[in-house]
């Protein structure tokens, strides 16, 4: 019976001991300080869900940018958005959209880049469809130097190379351009 008993304390001074000893060390490792290693020298790039971005001249909004997702490029100072969507507001007339598959926001100015399967479209049905499309917030113009098809109306324009300027309703062909008037042309003339 004795035995026994003795058996049991030193089992019960093990598991005190033990105890003890991962007490004090996972006490101290909480108290030592942790490492703090900036994002950019780990390889990790920071990745967002659903962001907005809005910009506003007074209390009006000048443009609205939505995506499904985005990841920062820190050493480019630039920001890839995953299906974003564009909205630029005009005080005079409907918003226009733009949709992309990508696009790219320059952290400084706020330039934006679109790419693949562009499409522009805005309240008058009109219809802008191209590969990659950039946007000037401070200038409030969309460019493209890449091939593009504009529908409006009844008129098909294509070409090389377009500047439109939405505020002012101006728009700029570069090159190769064809346009296409859909039946009832002499309704235009």
């Amino acid at each position: 019976m004795m035995g026994r008993t003795i058996k049991h304390l030193l089992l019960a001074i093990a598991l005190g001991v033990a105890g003890t000893l991962a007490w004090l060390l996972g006490g101290a490792a909480l108290e030592r300080p942790l490492a703090t290693v900036p994002l950019s020298e780990t390889g990790v790039t920071p990745e967002a869900t659903g962001i907005r971005l809005v910009q506003f001249d007074g209390q009006q909004q000048k443009w609205s940018l939505t995506a499904e997702g985005a990841q920062r490029l820190e050493q480019e100072g630039r920001t890839m958005a995953f299906k974003p969507r564009l909205a630029i507001h005009r005080k005079d007339s409907g918003p226009i959209h733009l949709t992309a598959n990508r696009g790219m926001i320059e952290d400084a100015t706020r330039r934006m880049v679109f790419f693949g399967d562009v499409l522009v479209e805005d309240v008058l049905k009109r219809r802008l469809i191209t590969q990659r499309l950039h946007f000037d917030p401070a200038k409030q113009v969309l460019s493209t130097d890449g091939a593009f098809r504009l529908t409006m109306d009844r008129i098909t324009l294509s070409g090389i190379g377009l500047e439109i300027h939405p505020r002012t309703r101006h728009l700029k062909v570069r090159q190769k351009v064809r346009a296409v008037f859909l039946e009832g042309l002499q309704d235009l003339v």
